[in-house]
């Protein structure tokens, strides 16, 4: 038998709207596989997800980043890139303290500071390209 183990999160100190907010970007990271699940909120005091059963990576290796193995930074920079460019988060809070690894994976936690980003076609397009090689049509 699977016994799911979880970790409730005080949220009384924030808005229903930032709980909605954290809620909704953890989700989406969740179906990414960066993320522990969501289980239950009552969007006033308390978010309910999966424990993964492991200290941080800051208990873990200490806050100092030339302690952190190389194959661990290197996850975390995939997991903000996946964030950032699949998921449409960006994620800002880059602490030790806000990433776990467990068995050879990372994972990310604590979406309260992160912020959907909403991105323009046209711009990301230009962006990627390095230049400009056409007008945004969007604006004729």
């Amino acid at each position: 038998m699977f016994i799911l183990k979880m970790y409730t999160k005080n949220v009384s100190d924030r808005s229903e709207q930032q709980i909605r907010n954290e809620v909704e970007l953890q989700t989406r990271a969740f179906r990414k596989g960066l993320a522990p699940k969501v289980i239950l909120t009552d969007y006033k005091t308390f978010i309910k997800m999966e424990k993964i059963p492991e200290m941080c990576v800051a208990d873990k290796y200490g806050e100092d980043i030339s302690n952190i193995p190389e194959w661990i930074m290197l996850a975390i920079y995939e997991i903000l890139y996946i964030l950032y460019h699949e998921c449409d988060i960006q994620y800002v809070d880059v602490t030790p303290y806000n990433f776990i690894e467990h068995e050879g994976r990372v994972w990310v936690i604590d979406f309260g500071d992160a912020k959907p980003v909403k991105k323009d076609w046209y711009l990301q397009e230009v962006l990627e390209n390095g230049c400009i090689d056409k007008w945004n049509p969007d604006f004729k």
